[in-house]
């Protein structure tokens, strides 16, 4: 996750507020995952649920933040 965010911010001239979003989000991504996986172990299956549309979710908005820069894509 670290990788791939400071891939993303070095390599490209992303506004500032797209850069934001995506570190926020992905910080919550990985906050998620941890989740997921501690859940999974110990066999709580809904939460893992819970964590599982977390990480869906952060991936949403980054899309979404990221749509106005696509050029239609």
């Amino acid at each position: 996750m670290e990788n791939a965010s400071r891939e993303f911010t070095k390599d490209y001239d992303w506004p500032d507020e797209l850069v934001r979003v995506f570190n926020n989000e992905m910080r919550q991504i990985s906050l998620q995952t941890m989740n997921w996986k501690a859940f999974a172990l110990n066999g709580q299956y809904r939460n893992v649920e819970q964590s599982a549309q977390g990480i869906q979710d952060a991936c949403e908005r980054i899309r979404e933040a990221a749509r106005p820069y696509t050029l239609g894509f």
